[in-house]
């Protein structure tokens, strides 16, 4: 319940401002859970060396996607 309560106090932060921050903000929130994702298929070991090289791969590709928007959306704020 504590979960759900600070979400919404999230949501209505974002929703607060009537500017354009809103979307921003959830393309933000959504590169970080790229980046996030993206770290723990990196750090992710299954033994099988040929399944631990693609993911990997598709870690380092979501975090490097995450990272490259991130950037963009700190160029928008300026």
């Amino acid at each position: 319940m504590n979960r759900i309560f600070s979400y919404l106090i999230l949501f209505s932060y974002l929703t607060a401002n009537n500017n354009d921050t809103f979307g921003l903000s959830i393309l933000f929130i959504l590169f970080l859970l790229l980046i996030l994702a993206g770290y723990k298929l990196i750090r992710l070991r299954t033994g099988n060396y040929d399944v631990d090289y693609f993911t990997k791969l598709l870690g380092w590709g979501m975090t490097a996607i995450g990272i490259i928007g991130v950037y963009q959306c700190f160029q928008y704020v300026k």
